[in-house]
């Protein structure tokens, strides 16, 4: 197997042996083999990475991951399952493909078009795509609807490759909705927010910490 490790704050495209092309986010890990063989093509995500399958009915694609599988024929879809934050969903935008737990084969959904599944208190909850621009980071773009505060650190944590310590409880579960390149930098992302959430922000250079109150 080789294994493709996308550092904090980078990005990458690979085209694996089948022609798949697989695009993955910041802090994300990618497992696949050199060539495929056997009866299924199977590659281990940890992170988040947009998939367009070079499709082989002969030969499912399957993505595994901390919590569950995601297996197709040929389709373009969307995975986050970032092991450190627990999270799991599946987006797709073309095809079909079938989610499933590894370990409980009960578990499972079918996913049609435009259509997501997100893992809940342990159920797979199926919901309608109602915002396509969150998947535009693999054009340098971090957008986010109706998401607390607290969770866009988490994200900018990821992207910036630093510690954001939130110190003022109060703004934690404040829902925002927006959009910026991520090239423009921290420092922009976080007067953007400013203009919703009052809040202040001190940065330890020396230590790569961002202090927010």
């Amino acid at each position: 197997y080789n294994i493709l490790q996308i550092p904090r704050g980078g990005e990458y495209s690979v085209t694996l042996q089948d022609g798949t092309v697989v695009n993955l986010n910041s802090a994300s890990e990618l497992r696949y083999p050199v060539r495929f063989t056997g009866t299924e093509r199977k590659v281990f995500l940890t992170g988040e990475a947009y998939f367009e399958v070079a499709h082989n009915e002969k030969s499912p694609f399957v993505v595994r991951t901390h919590a569950m599988d995601v297996e197709v024929l040929g389709t373009k879809f969307n995975v986050e399952a970032y092991s450190a934050g627990r999270t799991f969903e599946a987006s797709l935008m073309q095809g079909k493909v079938r989610v499933k737990s590894p370990a409980n084969e009960k578990l499972a959904v079918v996913l049609l078009p435009h259509y997501k599944t997100t893992l809940k208190d342990g159920k797979l909850v199926v919901s309608k795509i109602d915002d396509y621009n969150v998947y535009r980071w693999k054009e340098g773009l971090y957008c986010f609807k109706n998401k607390p505060f607290a969770r866009i650190m988490d994200d900018l944590e990821r992207y910036y490759d630093l510690k954001i310590q939130l110190d003022k409880k109060s703004i934690e579960g404040v829902a925002l909705t927006g959009k910026f390149r991520i090239s423009d930098g921290l420092d922009y992302a976080l007067r953007v927010l400013q203009k919703d959430v009052a809040f202040t922000y001190r940065r330890d250079k020396d230590n790569d910490v961002i202090y927010i109150k």
